[in-house]
């Protein structure tokens, strides 16, 4: 089926989105070398990460079972 999560950079925010509405549970974040960044419980539907410390590169997002890669710019 159809990945429900959306992964959006906003500035030094990452927007972390289920397109369903259902609530995201754990969200994790990892750097490329499996090191836990940041993370999340998220009661809603939508969680925001302040990226401004994290260098540009490629993130791991964990939610919902399933991991996401994504390149962020900083």
């Amino acid at each position: 089926g159809r990945d429900p999560l959306s992964i959006l950079q906003l500035g030094d925010a990452l927007r972390i989105q289920r397109a369903d509405g259902a609530p995201l549970g754990m969200v994790e974040i990892f750097d490329a070398q499996g090191r836990l960044v940041a993370s999340d419980r998220g009661s809603g539907s939508t969680v925001d990460f302040n990226l401004a410390r994290v260098s540009s590169g490629v993130l791991v997002v964990r939610a919902g079972g399933r991991s996401h890669r994504c390149l962020i710019m900083n």
